[in-house]
């Protein structure tokens, strides 16, 4: 989806051209480096980790035809609009900055500057809102955290699962989901963590900007992130055991892709729920999930979320730690 500058900066283009130009150097030269508030002075980045084939997860926006052919170890595609790799890298945030530690993800797209910038400090901004409604509520939402910008590329957190609107070709509609409260199949744990996505973004009042399946990840929970081989190798050289439960995944819906988003009135962000609300439950009603027992689990979800009313505080904490915020990028 193409990104309107003008609506999103909708100022901008009345100020001087050599000034637009200063400012969005000068941005791009501050999220170009790890950040520190995550990862301190000492910065860092551990590699050179080994993972067996048949265990990696699917990387983001990725899929495979899990049932007929087996996982596959994917590190690299080239799709429509960019290219994406999966990095044999990870990132070992401070404890205090409430980010765990993650596998470095590269999307690389040919865009202007400021495009790249807004990105970043986007997912920013859906990272740690997410992060504080999972930690509120019993169901778990996630976005990557963006890392750093690098000439065409940016890097994030990566997240295992399987795009939204591939479910069907990685796992059975009969799938049990463990989630915090009980079981669900499949589409009713997807439609329940809709639900609740849905909730939080009309009570924070901020739209994705391109809401559609394909820009979702669900985790259904079990699968063990990339990290424990690592965890595994330097525990095995001091004969330490290393426990495979603290490296396994809890069920997660994960948004992505927000180059798009807006903070924008509570009516513009549900015309986009609902417009997301009649693809999902088309799509799940296409996998053997009845029309009114998705609507009834949707609506569960949107139930469970408390709204909090903290995407201001969010927003002014993001320029304390950067110096530069979505309010105040121009």
């Amino acid at each position: 989806m193409a990104v309107n500058l003008k609506r999103i900066f909708p100022n901008v283009h009345s100020r001087p051209k050599q000034a637009i130009i200063a400012r969005t150097a000068e941005v791009k030269r501050i999220l170009s480096g790890p950040p520190l508030w995550m990862v301190g002075n000492k910065r860092k980045i551990i590699g050179g980790v080994s993972f067996p084939r048949n265990s990696t997860g699917i990387p983001f926006e990725f899929t495979r035809d899990y049932y007929r052919k087996g996982p596959h170890d994917f590190r690299k595609e080239t799709r429509m609009s960019s290219e994406v790799h999966l990095m044999n890298l990870f990132a070992l945030p401070l404890e205090e900055s409430g980010v765990r530690p993650f596998q470095l993800f590269c999307k690389t797209k040919e865009r202007v500057d400021i495009k790249q910038a807004w990105e970043y400090l986007m997912l920013d901004l859906w990272s740690h809102l997410l992060r504080y409604y999972s930690q509120v509520s019993q169901i778990t939402l996630k976005a990557p955290q963006s890392f750093k910008l690098e000439g065409s590329s940016l890097y994030m957190a990566y997240h295992m699962g399987t795009i939204g609107d591939h479910l069907h070709k990685d796992f059975k509609p009969t799938l049990e989901i463990p989630l915090r409260f009980g079981e669900a199949t499949l589409y009713q744990a997807l439609a329940l963590h809709l639900g609740a996505m849905a909730h939080i973004k009309e009570s924070e009042e901020i739209s994705h900007g391109d809401y559609r399946l394909r820009h979702f990840i669900f985790d259904p929970g079990g699968l063990v992130e990339n990290l424990f081989y690592y965890v595994m190798a330097i525990n095995s050289n001091r004969h330490t055991p290393t426990l495979v439960n603290n490296f396994i995944t809890c069920p997660a819906l994960i948004a992505i892709d927000m180059e798009g988003s807006l903070r924008e009135p509570n009516t513009r962000v549900q015309e986009e729920n609902d417009k997301m609300f009649m693809r999902a439950r088309a799509y799940a009603a296409g996998h053997n999930l009845r029309p009114r027992h998705f609507e009834r689990f949707y609506r569960d979800g949107y139930d469970r979320i408390e709204p909090q009313g903290v995407i201001q505080q969010l927003v002014d904490q993001q320029y304390q730690r950067y110096g530069v915020s979505v309010d105040n990028l121009f």
